[in-house]
């Protein structure tokens, strides 16, 4: 099985025969009642608020001066954390929105948000290739800034994972990591029982999917990831195994670099340079949660 991203589609076609898709009500990608936690929106919030606060209080001073003299430019008006100013600068987010009141049809009054198209032309610059924003003739955005933002934000999110005691990160990207792992796990007992089954299963999701997931793996990662960062995690059997729970080995590749070395159930156990399935099992459904003196997922969400 892999994780991957691919446009060819004549390639999909040729090679699968069907094709399911099924969405998720999670930005963690859990499809399954067995992966779903109740509580994790209300950590996420919890964590937005101590990245910000992080920011604030614990990073290097001359960071949080350039980002607020950033804030005077319409385009970053708006953006208090170093994430939203990559993402404005990057041309992921709006760098304001408006909240707006109208009357729906039967009367009632609604609200939502609502971004000028004004906006559109002054908030993308570095994936649209156009020059960084300058605050008249005083002060320009750098590169050499975003860069530091960079890894500031990286060393803000490995120290806010390993304080568990201090904030919440620990707890919610293990939770919001569970969902794909879960379902990986389900994978290999489902090749165990049916071993000509030819599967490919993608999860399409976005950073704040993809970070927590290499967080609980303890791969190294830039946080927040670049564009079409991808995870892919091929299967093999080995045909000389006489044990059942050794026949499959996994693979870990995140942006074409192999990484199984790095997972942390793997590092130890490696077979060839690969990784037991088993491993992987184990983590999933009796050591994951075991950090926070959890034995399951919903001992963790009660």
């Amino acid at each position: 099985m892999v994780i991957l991203y691919t446009d060819d589609k004549a390639l999909i076609a040729d090679t699968i025969e069907e094709l399911q898709y099924k969405a998720s009500n999670f930005t963690f990608l859990c499809t399954d009642p067995a992966c779903a936690c109740d509580l994790a929106p209300q950590w996420r919030h919890q964590y937005e608020k101590e990245h910000l606060s992080y920011f604030l209080e614990r990073s290097p001073e001359i960071l949080r001066k350039d980002a607020e003299l950033l804030r005077k430019h319409i385009a970053f008006s708006a953006a208090r954390d170093p994430f939203q100013i990559i993402d404005v600068a990057l041309g992921r987010c709006s760098p304001t929105k408006h909240f707006l009141r109208e009357q729906s049809h039967d009367g009632r009054e609604q609200a939502h948000f609502h971004v000028p198209d004004v906006q559109e032309g002054v908030r993308r610059y570095v994936c649209r290739r156009k020059p960084l924003p300058c605050l008249g003739k005083s002060a320009c955005l750098t590169y050499d800034f975003l860069d530091e933002l960079l890894k500031e934000t990286t060393i803000r999110g490995r120290v806010m994972f390993e304080d568990s005691k201090r904030y919440i990160a620990h707890k919610l990207q293990l939770v919001e990591a569970y969902g794909v792992l879960y379902h990986l796990a389900q994978a290999v007992a489902k090749l165990r029982e049916f071993p000509s089954r030819k599967s490919i299963q993608i999860f399409s999701g976005h950073d704040v999917t993809i970070a927590p997931l290499l967080r609980a793996l303890q791969v190294p990662l830039t946080d927040p990831p670049h564009y079409v960062s991808h995870l892919i995690v091929e299967f093999y059997e080995r045909s000389d195994s006489k044990n059942a729970k050794d026949d499959l080995l996994l693979r870990f590749l995140y942006n074409g670099l192999d990484v199984t070395n790095k997972v942390v159930f793997c590092e130890t156990a490696l077979i060839d340079g690969l990784c037991p399935a088993v491993r992987l099992e184990n983590f999933t459904h009796r050591e994951m949660f075991l950090s926070l003196g959890a034995n399951s997922l919903s001992e963790v969400c009660v």
